[in-house]
């Protein structure tokens, strides 16, 4: 039997060793026979041998290679001691009670290797037992290891069991070795400890070693069994849930294999020893092994071993362990949404559940995994229309799709006006958005390019005063669509207006007054000193230029009745001086938004009779009249171009344009419906530049409340009603919930 004990084996060889001196027979394992002689030192041993083994594999023509090794080149009593299966393999071992029947051989899959099964490397690293029967041990939790990982299809889980435990602790010897079923018994019944608790040493009595609190770091077999002894069907059913422990006759050219697929070719019987079958290959027809002999020997540590051959088949264990697979669900926060400024934006949760050790995520079925390192969700953002499919994976195995692909559509928007013409003050002209393509989630219009928008496809608009009107239509704040020709309006006060500049031609360094008279009773008056300029309020204004060109100023009245100047100013390149006084000019920041102060620095070259500065090409020049800086804010976004004036005759302009953004913010709630006494999360989104104040309140009447860090706050609300909290930055712009199409204030039962 298995379990009869490893002293007949030993006797066996001494007996052959005798008759090999007494002249009777030639035993290789005996050191006799090939012509070598009685005392050869290793080294001739070993090369005797090699020889007589690659004679062997040559004459058969077998097709694996042989070669020194770390396990050739030991003693030939510590090589015995190696294998450290006791019994004389007489007796097999009845089958179990049965995993289910075995597969029909065409049901199977025609190769199987555990170090790449779906993808993944199931088995753990190769390790070494140094000279100790203990492969018993090693083979044992090297299936255990690895069927742990596929029962909780994980790949990844890090499991390393003790040896030093199962063996030493259990009731194996170095020397005498230990039975595999004993191994398997002590496994289910008490269980092992991991590997950090008891560290393995090559020799007997570590048990004592074991750490302190070892009796909660303990994990145990479910259950074992013996395959049917011979059936290879069987051992590959068993495979198809993990690997198999199996117990192998050891030959002396066993030691020398370097690779290939072994068939045994040289030698006599060294033992018995314990691996684990990894994986078999039908065209090749061999089985894996992985081998405890560490990675000098074989493939790296594994063998391929051929159907039939040195008792592989004979005895074979297969290990129960009941897991706790990882599952994983993927949740899309909306499945259709547009486009909105070119882009739309989805966020993937990602629901596990088990024994997880590493979760991932992917925007499309069609991209990569990327690993989730913190929380289980992730901003998915799509540039271009189409399908996507999103998901998620646990320990790059198991993996799981949104029900419902993504779907992300178009939006086209199309303004239209009627009457294209009319009366001031009496004709009201209505605005039609027409949207085509995906839902959009907000359509605003507005009655003019320079009005404000206002929520809705239509909208009525009137014009109190005569003149050109461009309506427009805009989607999801993003897409803008204005009438093909503007809206014309006649009748009320008879305004006009003209413009005029002086002087007509000049320099950077000068100074040009725009006139702008008017006829009639305007509403408004307004001046800019180029077409390209931003339109300043009042009659009169003074224009400056940085740069040489050609310039044309203009007036504006009613914010639509405009004239520019009859003939553009010729600006040429201001000379200083020489030797005058130069000046460089500075600005920080160089960005940010309309309540943002920039700082204009003003060096000059040496001790100046005055300087002085201006915030924009377009402005005059100020004094400076302590210091050399002065500050400057700008009341709408845009592009500004401070500069410095030494001694009236020398100017510097920044070298880079100070840029001004403008800032939004967008409110939610959360939950919503809510509670009496409940807390409800305010969540204000900010786009554009960055806020220097962000504030919330609870309610329209409610008084704002600062957010100093993130962009949440909380309120709670002790009445039932509705109620429309709002978000506000920088003090000015301000959006509170409910006050746009789609939103829903909060409502308390």
């Amino acid at each position: 039997m298995e379990e009869n004990g490893r002293e007949p084996m030993q006797k066996a060889l001494r007996w052959m060793c005798l008759a090999a001196l007494l002249g009777l027979t030639l035993v290789p394992a005996c050191g006799g026979g090939g012509g070598r002689g009685a005392d050869p030192s290793a080294a001739t041993l070993a090369s005797q041998e090699l020889n007589g083994i690659n004679s062997a594999i040559a004459a058969n023509n077998y097709s694996w290679t042989a070669a020194e090794n770390s396990i050739s080149r030991l003693a030939a009593a510590d090589r015995i001691v190696l294998n450290g299966i006791s019994g004389t393999g007489a007796s097999r071992p009845a089958a179990g009670p049965g995993r289910g029947a075995s597969r029909q051989a065409a049901q199977l899959a025609t190769a199987l290797d555990w170090r790449n099964a779906s993808g993944n490397y199931w088995v753990p690293a190769v390790k070494t037992q140094g000279v100790c029967g203990s492969s018993a041990a090693f083979a044992l939790l090297t299936v255990f290891e690895s069927v742990s990982r596929v029962a909780n299809n994980n790949a990844l889980l890090n499991v390393d069991y003790s040896e030093a435990d199962l063996f030493s602790c259990g009731g194996g010897s170095c020397g005498k070795g230990w039975t595999l079923s004993s191994a398997a018994t002590r496994l289910q019944t008490a269980g092992v400890v991991d590997e950090a608790c008891l560290q393995y040493s090559a020799s007997d009595s570590v048990c004592a070693n074991k750490c302190s609190d070892w009796q909660t770091r303990t994990t145990k077999l479910d259950s074992w069994e013996w395959l049917p002894s011979g059936d290879a069907t069987a051992i590959k059913t068993a495979l198809s849930d993990g690997p198999v422990a199996a117990i192998i006759n050891v030959y002396t050219d066993f030691y020398y294999y370097k690779s290939g697929v072994y068939k045994h070719a040289y030698g006599d019987l060294q033992g018995r020893h314990a691996v684990a079958i990894i994986g078999y290959n039908d065209a090749g027809g061999y089985w894996i092994i992985q081998n405890s002999w560490g990675t000098d020997w074989g493939e790296s540590g594994f063998a391929r071993v051929a159907y039939g051959q040195i008792g592989i088949e004979d005895y074979v264990m297969a290990l129960t362990v009941s897991g706790n697979p990882a599952t994983v669900s993927a949740l899309a926060s909306e499945t259709s949404l547009a486009l909105a400024g070119g882009s739309a934006q989805v966020e993937v949760t990602c629901v596990s559940s088990g024994a997880v050790s590493k979760l991932e995520v992917r925007c499309d079925s069609a991209l990569g995994w990327e690993s989730l390192s913190t929380g289980t969700k992730k901003t998915c953002t799509y540039t271009t229309a189409g399908s996507y499919t999103p998901g998620c994976r646990v320990n790059s195995a198991t993996s799981d799709n949104v029900d419902t692909a993504i779907t992300v559509g178009e939006i086209t928007v199309t303004a239209a006006v009627t009457p294209s013409s009319g009366d001031a003050g009496i004709t009201g002209f209505t605005v039609t958005c027409s949207t085509s393509g995906a839902t959009p989630s907000a359509v605003e219009y507005r009655c003019d390019s320079v009005d404000a928008w206002t929520s809705g496809r239509t909208g009525v608009c009137t014009y109190s005063i005569a003149g050109s009107y461009i309506p427009g239509c805009r989607v999801n704040q993003a897409s803008i669509d204005n009438v093909d020709t503007p809206v014309t309006v006649t009748g009320g006060s008879d305004v006009s207006v003209t413009a005029s500049v002086s002087p007509a031609s000049g320099t950077t360094n000068d100074s040009y007054t725009v006139t702008c008279a008017t006829t009639g009773t305007p509403t408004s008056a307004s001046y800019r000193c180029d077409t390209v300029s931003a339109w300043q309020n009042g009659k009169t204004g003074v224009c400056s230029y940085a740069y040489p060109g050609s310039y044309t100023p203009g007036c504006r009245v009613n914010s639509a009745i405009i004239d520019n100047a009859d003939s553009p100013i010729t600006v040429t390149q201001y000379t200083p001086p020489v030797n005058n006084v130069t000046v460089t000019a500075g600005v920080s920041p160089t960005a940010g938004d309309i309540s943002t102060t920039f700082i204009v620095t003003c060096t000059p070259s040496s001790t100046p009779t005055s300087l002085k500065y201006r915030c924009d090409t377009l402005d005059s020049w100020v004094s400076i009249t302590s210091g050399n800086t002065a500050t400057c804010q700008y009341s709408f976004a845009g592009s500004y171009y401070p500069a410095c004036f030494v001694n009236n005759s020398a100017a510097d302009t920044v070298d880079s344009a100070v840029t001004v953004q403008s800032s939004s913010v967008e409110i939610s709630a959360s939950p919503n419906p809510a509670g009496i006494g409940a807390n409800v999360t305010i969540t204000c989104d900010v786009t554009g530049a960055l806020p220097t104040q962000l504030e919330f309140r609870c309610d329209s009447v409610g008084s704002w409340t600062a957010i100093t860090t993130g962009r949440t706050g909380t309120c709670v609300y002790n009445a039932a009603g509705t109620y429309y909290p709002g978000c506000r930055v920088n003090g000015s712009v301000v959006d509170n919930l409910g006050d746009e199409g789609g939103e829903t204030a909060v409502s308390v039962p």
